[in-house]
């Protein structure tokens, strides 16, 4: 055969027509095709080497089987790598890809990630919240405009015209701390950022509410004394790693005195995961004892004896429930009028040496 192998080689070697053979590499659900002809279509395929025109398919049918994750998180940050590996697992299984997109703005009309929405006829997009940032109400007025199927992650927000999956914080919060007293607890440290969004805000209620249950105990909150962009930032810039973590032991180490009296009773309580190693090492030098909890996951090795409590998110499930969000919105009725759907997940309360 001469030059490139067409769909109608591939349909007269296989002795079907050519509209069968766009039915089987569609994988087209609404058309009865037997697995005894899809067969002889893959093998001629196989044969003749026949590559399908994407381009072509994506201009006639508006499909292109591909979505977008919306994400301004390094993907070696722990959370954020399993989301989108569930994404992408679960995108696989319904036969479709994806593209990292960012929110910074190009040079054209729209965010980055509209942009490319639009270029590469993208089918849906995942927005992977940080800080509780949501798409912003212009973004949401041309997603809105052009029926861009749209679920969103961690915006805290329920009141929304699109799909949204959440975070319990509140409940996980109040059951973290609750595992962690006791009736002997006596002080707890209540260790917060100097970052304000939505889920520090409902960490820090949960906090309050648990307290006012428990007015023996001393909960003193201490706030970090510089920002986690700063350093991440300096990082980013020189190529190094771990000076936000140095600094943050500094911190540590200069509020140490007030930890000094802490018993195994008591309490030392982090809204983040990623202190809990530098606060253990921080008790590990002093000779501090307290249990340790955070509002979040963490690994599990490495505490010695000490009793750690903490939150587990399931960031895999995550990720593929945003992607069965959008398959639904994808695949649904366009002509009829829905209520976005908004799930909201529990956080796994998990006792290390309790």
């Amino acid at each position: 055969m001469k030059g490139k192998a067409t769909i109608k080689d591939v349909a007269e070697l296989a002795g079907v027509s050519a509209t069968t053979v766009s039915y089987v590499l569609n994988q087209n659900e609404k058309q009865t095709i037997s697995e005894e002809t899809k067969a002889r279509v893959y093998d001629a395929v196989k044969q003749l080497k026949y590559i399908p025109n994407y381009a072509a398919r994506i201009m006639k049918n508006n499909e292109s089987r591909c979505v977008g994750i919306v994400i301004n998180q390094s993907l070696d940050h722990r959370r954020y790598g399993t989301i989108v590996a569930g994404i992408l697992e679960a995108l696989e299984l319904e036969n479709y890809c994806a593209i990292i997109c960012s929110r910074r703005r190009r040079e054209g009309q729209y965010s980055g990630y509209l942009e490319d929405c639009f270029r590469h006829h993208l089918e849906g997009l995942i927005y992977i919240c940080s800080a509780n940032i949501t798409p912003s109400e212009e973004e949401v007025k041309v997603i809105t405009a052009n029926q861009i199927p749209l679920v969103v992650f961690d915006s805290q927000n329920q009141e929304v015209p699109y799909e949204t999956v959440d975070i319990d914080y509140y409940n996980g919060a109040v059951n973290v701390l609750r595992t962690m007293i006791t009736p002997e607890m006596k002080r707890l440290f209540y260790l917060r950022p100097s970052r304000r969004n939505k889920r520090e805000e409902i960490c820090e209620q949960a906090v309050q509410d648990v307290m006012s249950e428990h007015p023996e105990i001393t909960c003193q909150v201490l706030c970090e004394t510089s920002k986690e962009e700063y350093w991440r930032n300096i990082e980013h810039q020189q190529g190094i790693t771990g000076l936000y973590s140095n600094n943050y032991y500094d911190f540590l180490i200069r509020s140490n005195d007030k930890f000094h009296n802490l018993t195994k009773q008591d309490g030392i309580l982090a809204s983040w995961a990623q202190w809990l190693p530098i606060i253990y090492d921080m008790t590990q030098e002093y000779g501090i004892q307290a249990k340790l909890g955070a509002f979040a996951e963490l690994r599990e090795e490495g505490w010695g004896k000490q009793q750690v409590v903490y939150g587990k998110y399931h960031n895999y499930q995550v990720g593929k429930l945003c992607v069965k969000l959008l398959m639904d919105v994808i695949h649904g009725d366009t002509d009829v009028r829905r209520k976005p759907v908004h799930k909201l997940l529990n956080m796994e309360i998990r006792i290390l040496n309790g």
